[in-house]
């Protein structure tokens, strides 16, 4: 079978990770053709596998009439597998009536998730890759009648023997290591990551926190607001050596190296699909501890017993529940196994394979395709896509002012107590 992964450029992050785990994977039992913009950053080296550099976000009249005749008249492929390939849903209705396209919705509420339900009549599955959250807010969303469309078929991960070592001897870790792998970014709930860091800070715990990404804060650190003191999370942070900020890990086999060895992965997303980051610690065996928003991540810990979901208004019970693990490590090792045997379970390649196997095993669910092309159709769909694009930086906003509420609260404060201070604060952690 020759199938056609058509994906966005490869810029880093969830949906590059997930990319590199469908070549590995597919190629090894289908005829694997990769379509994209750019992939310098994470190349495809896999032997076998066609790579083909075209723009799929490029959602241009004139590019969905050349992806048109390319999938069509050249490529000719028996399924798509769109992971935010943009340009894909636009010209579904106008595919071969023999291929099969299922497109992938990457979160909840953001363009990434709506993206994967444009035409979704044409489209033959849509694989929501986080929750039932996700499937009922598609269905609600577009009105989507038929309620096999939409299929939650988690995301996976692949074995990696290299990593196995890691989870084998975490449990024996002094001091504990913990992980939050967010950076600055607002969705990924940073605010209440920094609370619950100060809350551990407060007590006489031994253990490693490890912040990997930026920290710098959201539209403060911009020139134009240089007259605001507070510019960096580093700030609100006394200088201890029990935290590490690391900045951007460039390398893959180290950033994957730090979460295989950590004990605890703290990952409070407000909005999240299914979490590539998740599905790696849970993979090396690493405790879980995530918010009660909505989302994968919730029910994923919920399933398995691999973690604790802990109130997002409650910063003090992550305190709680991560300084219980700190200080009786002994009588959380049964979570170690229960995170791996989650990732084995409905993590795993096999098991993703198994939910794509049966999605073939079922009648061919679209509309017939239109054997005319309507350009008037095709401006209308791309006239909505970007209005789709332009919506998304307004929804997420909401957690950028969250945030910057959170922060200059806790300056305040810090200020009123005499805490705040360049000179003594982790500023003066280089990375």
């Amino acid at each position: 079978m020759k199938v056609l992964l058509a994906n966005s450029s490869f810029g880093g992050g969830g949906i590059t990770t997930y990319a590199h785990e469908l070549v590995k994977c597919l190629s090894q039992d289908y005829e694997l053709i990769v379509v994209l913009g750019d992939d310098s950053l994470r190349p495809i080296t896999i032997p076998g596998v066609t790579v083909l550099h075209y723009d799929t976000e490029d959602i241009s009249k004139e590019n969905a009439l050349f992806f048109i005749k390319l999938v069509n008249e050249e490529v000719r492929p028996d399924l798509i597998i769109s992971s935010f390939g943009l340009i894909i849903p636009i010209i579904a209705p106008y595919l071969n009536d023999n291929i099969r396209v299922l497109t992938v919705s990457h979160s909840g509420k953001f363009l990434s998730s709506e993206y994967s339900a444009i035409n979704h009549k044409y489209i033959d599955n849509i694989i929501a890759a986080s929750s039932g959250f996700n499937k009922e807010y598609l269905e609600r969303r577009f009105h989507i009648k038929d309620k096999s469309k939409v299929k939650v078929i988690y995301n996976f991960k692949a074995a990696d023997s290299e990593l196995e070592s890691f989870r084998l001897t975490k449990k024996d870790n002094n001091p504990i290591s913990i992980v939050y792998a967010g950076g600055w970014f607002p969705v990924k709930n940073p605010d209440l990551v920094l609370k619950v860091l100060r809350g551990l800070l407060d007590t006489n715990l031994q253990f490693k926190f490890y912040w990997t990404g930026g920290t710098w804060i959201p539209l403060v650190y911009k020139k134009a607001f240089r007259w605001i003191k507070l510019k960096d999370i580093r700030q609100l942070v006394q200088k201890d050596d029990r935290v590490v900020f690391t900045g951007k890990i460039k390398s893959k086999l180290e950033f994957d190296e730090l979460i295989a060895s950590s004990n605890i992965l703290i990952s409070p997303s407000h909005n999240e699909g299914c979490s590539m980051l998740l599905l790696e610690a849970l993979r090396s065996g690493s405790i879980c501890v995530v918010a009660d928003y909505p989302n994968s991540n919730r029910e994923i810990v919920e399933k398995g017993n691999c973690g604790f979901v802990v109130n997002h208004k409650k910063p003090k019970d992550f305190v709680q529940i991560i300084s219980e693990i700190i200080s009786n490590p002994e009588k959380y090792t049964c979570y170690y196994e229960n995170a791996y045997n989650t990732y084995q379970n409905i993590l795993s390649y096999p098991v993703w394979k198994s939910g794509l196997d049966e999605l073939f095993a079922e009648r061919i669910n679209h509309h017939p395709r239109k054997d005319n092309i309507s350009m008037l159709r095709v401006s209308y769909d791309i006239f909505r896509l970007k209005t789709m694009i332009k919506l998304n930086p307004i929804r997420r906003f909401k957690y950028t002012i969250k945030s910057l509420g959170s922060y200059f609260a806790q300056y305040i404060k810090m200020r009123i107590r005499g805490e705040f201070s360049t000179s003594n604060s982790m500023m003066n952690n280089n990375y």
